[in-house]
């Protein structure tokens, strides 16, 4: 690559082993597969985390594995990850509040 009238060399980007992100991949289907769970597989409630969970490790396991020369791309599936992460903790936090509440309210 040229800059100016100076060349720069870059290096070529290591290539990560994909054994990490797919052993994430595994286990998050186990989970899904398991029959406990943490919060219990109520319609609808019940499958959301199972529905992150399993979303979060497939664009862990893309990320890691297919977009590793492509930085920009790689950058908003980053993104998007930790988004989805942060709204899933997020749901489950309100969740769990609601669900006190409501406890609250009934043994008084």
């Amino acid at each position: 690559m040229k800059d100016g009238n100076v060349t720069v060399l870059s290096r070529p980007k290591k290539r990560r082993p994909i054994i990490v992100p797919f052993l994430v991949l595994i286990v998050a289907l186990i989970y899904d597969l398991m029959p406990f769970d943490f919060i219990p597989d109520v319609p609808v409630v019940g499958w959301v985390d199972d529905l992150l969970i399993t979303v979060a490790a497939i664009i862990n396991f893309i990320e890691k594995t297919l977009l590793h020369n492509q930085d920009d791309v790689k950058s908003a599936v980053w993104k998007i990850k930790w988004v989805l992460i942060a709204f899933g903790t997020f749901s489950f936090l309100l969740m769990f509040a609601i669900i006190i509440a409501i406890i609250m309210l009934i043994t008084r």
